[in-house]
């Protein structure tokens, strides 16, 4: 099966809508399918309907039949599903996790994929209908699409990757550093679903939904005695305790900003890699937070000089990590053609 990550569906997807083409993006729970829609409408200023495909009734996408007693002659509502004005004169119609609809419902919603209509009812001229869904092998209560509906679409297979996630969302969204430094470490914890215990109870996976929800907790304050089941009930039990325990090494690394303001310059063993892994990303996260007093361009300098004491494997790491946010000043900057010159396989 041809698999794509999220940043190469979020580019087809784009595509396919100025091809005038119907897309569906379907993969485990979890990975963003939705998110795609959100941030092309975001990138594009319009509209962005989201309706939950399965609490569709074949009737909220063909709409009613209803008699006329004059004529003797019937005619459907508007569907429900069809954005009102109130939603914009242009945008993108997300039926969200369509694969979970009975299959009267997806036959019902055929028309308005292809056609973009229903019945007599169009869809606003320019509204794109679009959908998500979940493998019928996924446990998310979903079934197989209709043929006759996947010949309708471009069906994209979205996989998770842990790189495009966290350059393409994680940073930007200002994740927990903490999240992104261990994930850097435990790699192989950003996605578990294909490990999880299926007969488990409580939450049995993580995924790129569950650490922002996770980090939505820790900003908003959990820690102590509720950290481990607060965690655990975002991410499972596994990884959970892991990161607890990642992060604890925060706790004990050098002031960041001493580090910024030049007052420190010890780097950490090369024989501690969790510490080295929290270390890069706090160094980065603080780039994205610094103080009125300390010019962008002045830390980028000294953020470039103390990465390059760094072991290698992890200079490499900060620098690639800065680029999503802070690509024109490091390209900018002097200590970059240091940079440059010591890794000239991985200049940008």
């Amino acid at each position: 099966m041809l698999t794509v990550n999220l940043r190469q569906a979020a580019e087809l997807v784009e595509k396919a809508i100025d091809a005038d083409v119907p897309s569906i993006l379907t993969g485990i729970p979890g990975i963003g399918k939705t998110s795609v829609f959100r941030q092309i409408a975001k990138k594009r200023n319009i509209a962005c309907k989201v309706e939950d495909a399965t609490s569709l009734d074949p009737v909220d996408a063909r709409g009613v039949i209803v008699p006329n007693l004059e004529t003797g002659d019937s005619f459907f509502t508007r569907p429900a599903i069809f954005p009102d004005k109130e939603d914009g004169k242009e945008g993108i119609l997300v039926l969200d996790e369509i694969c979970g609809c009975l299959p009267a419902t997806q036959k019902a919603l055929q028309t308005v994929l292809l056609e973009r209509r229903s019945g007599k009812h169009r869809l606003p001229e320019k509204w794109v209908p679009v959908g998500t869904g979940n493998g019928a092998g996924d446990g998310a209560g979903a079934f197989s699409l209709l043929s006759s509906l996947e010949d309708r679409a471009m069906i994209l297979n979205v996989v998770p990757d842990f790189d495009v996630w966290k350059n393409d969302f994680a940073y930007p969204n200002d994740i927990d550093h903490r999240i992104i430094s261990f994930l850097n470490f435990r790699e192989e914890l950003f996605s578990t679903f294909g490990k999880r215990d299926k007969k488990a109870q409580g939450k049995s996976h993580a995924s790129a939904r569950s650490w922002e929800r996770l980090s939505k907790l820790l900003k908003a304050g959990l820690k102590g005695d509720l950290l481990l089941p607060g965690a655990a009930g975002c991410v499972g039990g596994g990884p959970a305790t892991e990161f607890i325990a990642h992060m604890a090494v925060h706790e004990h690394l050098p002031d960041i900003k001493k580090i910024y303001r030049r007052q420190y310059n010890e780097v950490p063993s090369s024989d501690k890699p969790d510490v080295l892994y929290a270390l890069a990303g706090a160094l980065v996260s603080f780039l994205g937070r610094l103080p009125e007093d300390l010019p962008k361009m002045m830390a980028i300098e000294r953020f470039i000089e103390y990465a390059m004491k760094l072991p290698s494997e992890f200079c490499i790491l900060a620098i690639q990590d800065s680029i999503p946010l802070h690509k024109e000043h490091i390209l900018r900057s002097k200590g970059y053609g240091a940079f440059a010159r010591k890794f000239q396989a991985l200049v940008l």
